[in-house]
């Protein structure tokens, strides 16, 4: 994973950049210097439908925006999407330690208090992040 800042993964410009996020490198490289919509406002919250054949669909225009600028309905990606909803599926009628192990935060979550940005335009997102929910026993034990 790569951290790519939306408007761009140029080191001189993270100075600037309001939101930084991880990314796989393939996002990175298709993102190129596009400037995208944030991705935790637009890809969450009933923002985008997931179908059962693994298609993935945009509600909002910043969503679908998104979805296209990085390809994520491609058919590699659906087929992934699909066989990963069916896995999970299984494991939560047939073996939910499995189901768990599928659906939970991972354990290395970031822990953004012991970053120092040189700038930082949300300093209320640290307490928001979820190693810091994690922390004060509020983050819930799957997603």
């Amino acid at each position: 994973m790569t951290i790519s800042g939306l408007k761009s993964i140029i080191p001189k410009l993270l100075s600037t950049t309001t939101t930084s996020f991880y990314a796989c490198a393939a996002c990175n490289i298709t993102k190129g210097d596009a400037e995208l919509p944030d991705p935790c406002n637009c890809m969450l919250h009933g923002q985008v439908i997931v179908e059962e054949d693994g298609s993935i669909r945009g509600i909002t225009p910043d969503a679908r925006r998104v979805i296209g600028k990085l390809g994520l309905d491609l058919p590699d990606y659906r087929q992934f999407r699909m066989l990963f909803i069916g896995i999970v599926r299984l494991a939560a009628q047939h073996d939910l330690d499995h189901f768990r192990m599928l659906m939970k935060y991972p354990d290395d979550l970031p822990d953004l208090a012991s970053l120092r940005p040189p700038r930082n335009t949300r300093p209320h997102g640290v307490d928001d992040s979820f190693q810091a929910r994690r922390d004060r026993g509020q983050l819930p034990e799957i997603y």
